[in-house]
């Protein structure tokens, strides 16, 4: 089941701070469950997870508190990578 038609779009309005949450690892019990639970189901939500989850890894790749001066062009590189990976799946 998918919700959206525009899955390269913001994820749903009441998702995005709970999503933010299962990223940097503060989201907990019910509302983790519903927050994963609902990107599995919407293809919104669910690419903007996985979104978040290679912007996360790829600022700590260096263990740095200063992002490295390469980290926007290896994460655009990500992120155009899952954007093709998604025009593969669909």
């Amino acid at each position: 089941m998918r919700f959206h038609k525009d899955e390269d779009g913001p994820p749903c309005k009441h998702m995005e701070n709970a999503l933010q949450q299962v990223v940097d690892g503060t989201a907990r019990g019910p509302k983790k469950l519903y927050a994963v639970a609902h990107a599995a189901q919407c293809t919104k939500c669910g690419n903007f997870l996985k979104r978040m989850k290679v912007v996360v890894e790829t600022l700590r790749d260096k263990n740095t508190e200063v992002p490295p001066e390469d980290a926007m062009a290896r994460l655009r590189s990500k992120i155009k990578d899952l954007s093709n990976d998604q025009k593969h799946v669909g």
